[in-house]
């Protein structure tokens, strides 16, 4: 955020939700009086690409954490598949320890990292779908579409707890944040060289037109300037996998409508 402030000389700026530390994946960005959009596409639906590792569970449910429990046994796809429909839908999801939600006005994370164990209750959250995508003994590759307020490491946490091997998040890759797409992101060095900048915004200001046509909230107007600009950038390091298209064949309720639509 500092350095696109510093880039576009930005007095004002807002993201539309944060990535874990082992995350990668798209980050939406409003300037000025974009920043009023950022309520609408945060309510909008995600959509992540993670890697379960089977065989350990981690304090923070991923694999930045200490483990906390381990188990010699591995699933087999068939018993994964088995217990894919039980979570979608609206479910009760415990949300993990590390996570930003407040309890008596501090942080769950900061109360985990002093040592204190934070007293979380179940949310509702609603999962659209939940595909697996490959299997091997050790680890397990899905995909998700899902609404605001899911962790996608409680969904991993609940998971290996349900087939009774433990399991954590091994690498995550956020795809998808309401109208926009891992195809309309800007990689954050692009943005550092003029003219990969100034490519990387008519690309961006096209695309919003579609945006505005497709999505019913006050999208920024392309060709206005910086004050009502927003782009979308991503947070890199190696793919675990290929990308993904907006929409794959899939056996979950709502894999065949399009998502967002």
């Amino acid at each position: 955020m500092s350095r696109l402030k510093r880039i576009f000389n930005a007095k004002k700026a807002g993201h539309a939700g944060t990535l874990d530390p082992l995350a990668t994946g798209i980050l939406p960005i409003a300037f000025g009086e974009a920043t009023k959009t950022v309520p609408f596409v945060q309510d909008g639906e995600k959509a992540y690409r993670f890697t379960v590792r089977w065989g350990t569970e981690t304090d923070t449910d991923d694999a930045d954490g200490r483990i906390a429990a381990q188990s010699d046994l591995r699933p087999a796809a068939a018993e994964i598949l088995a217990l894919l429909p039980g979570f979608i839908g609206t479910i009760p999801q415990l949300p993990p320890s590390y996570s930003a939600i407040k309890i008596n006005g501090e942080r769950a994370y900061d109360l985990a990292r002093d040592g204190e164990a934070p007293v979380l209750s179940p949310r509702p959250v609603t999962i659209h779908a939940l595909d697996l995508l490959s299997s091997e003994p050790d680890e397990a590759v899905f995909e998700a579409r899902c609404g605001k307020g899911t962790y996608v490491r409680a969904i991993a946490r609940d998971l290996g707890r349900s087939l009774g091997c433990y399991g954590h998040v091994s690498a995550l890759r956020r795809t998808r944040v309401g109208p926009f797409y891992e195809t309309d992101a800007v990689l954050l060095p692009d943005l550092d060289d003029e003219g990969a900048r100034t490519r990387a915004l008519c690309r961006i200001e096209a695309g919003l037109m579609e945006v505005r046509a497709s999505w019913s909230i006050l999208a920024p107007r392309p060709g206005s300037g910086v004050a009502s600009r927003c782009c979308c950038v991503a947070k890199t390091r190696p793919l675990m996998a290929p990308p993904m298209p907006p929409v794959a064949a899939s056996s979950s309720p709502l894999a065949q409508s399009r998502m967002g639509s």
